[in-house]
Order: C-alpha cells, then sequence, then structure tokens
C-alpha cells in the first residue's frame, strides 16, 4: 500500500490531507477488493467517496463503479496493455 500512498490524489483538484489507499467497491457488503485494485485519495476525497457529498456528490453506482475501475491501480494496469 505504500507504492499506492505515494502517488497524487486520483481527483487531482481541491486535495486536502495525506494520500490514502481506498479500495473500490466490489466484493459484496463488508469486503473490499484487493490491495492490488486501491487507488489513491487524498484525505478529503476518501471521505467523500465514502459519504457520497463534495466531489462525488450525486454519483450513481453505476458511474462510482466505472470511474473507480478506470482509476485503480489494476485498471490503470489493463489501460496501458
Amino acid at each position: 500500500m505504500d507504492i499506492v500512498r505515494q502517488q497524487p490524489c486520483v481527483v487531482g483538484v481541491g486535495c486536502a490531507g495525506s494520500v490514502e489507499a481506498h479500495h473500490p467497491m466490489g466484493g459484496g457488503m463488508g469486503l473490499k477488493t484487493a490491495d492490488e485494485q486501491a487507488m489513491p485519495l487524498c484525505q478529503k476525497h476518501h471521505q467523500e467517496r465514502h459519504s457520497l457529498t463534495g466531489f462525488f456528490k450525486g454519483w450513481k453506482k453505476d458511474l462510482l463503479r466505472d470511474w473507480e475501475c478506470s482509476n485503480s491501480s489494476h485498471g490503470q494496469e489493463e489501460a496501458s496493455k
């Protein structure tokens, strides 16, 4: 997770706080996805993602899933192939 935390927040604007590893939705209720799929989010955007406020206010499940897939470490690796 240190590698993820060393990257800039994927939102890129209005960031605040240190970078944290966010695990995208996927494993079902109460289950997180694999660490390889984590994405870097600053503390502000990580909190906003979980509470669906700020940058993520009004986002629907499908949009969140697509955005997280394209911004996760796994999604970035797939896109670079």
